[in-house]
């Protein structure tokens, strides 16, 4: 092998790895951006179930204060039915 071909390998070689560099920094950055927006999500819900989470136990304080005389059916929302209707 002459010096001219070990050189162009070797320049072959080294464009081959600066080209899958270039994809590598491209997909890192993707990566990142879908990182990103997949934490901003996570920390919207989070905020979201956390208002959930207060409204829930605000409703339930508010059924176990009610009207002891009044039961929630399984499929109801509120206390809406007399324990002994009779």
């Amino acid at each position: 092998m002459s010096p001219d071909s070990s050189q162009k390998t070797i320049s072959e070689r080294l464009s081959i790895l600066e080209e899958s560099l270039g994809y590598l920094e491209v997909d890192g950055g993707r990566a990142s951006e879908q990182f990103d927006e997949i934490s901003k999500a996570v920390h919207e819900l989070s905020g979201r179930m956390q208002r959930l989470e207060s409204r829930l136990m605000d409703l339930n304080s508010r059924i176990e204060t009610a009207d002891p005389g009044l039961v929630a059916p399984p499929h109801s929302a509120g206390p809406d039915i007399m324990r002994d209707p009779l």
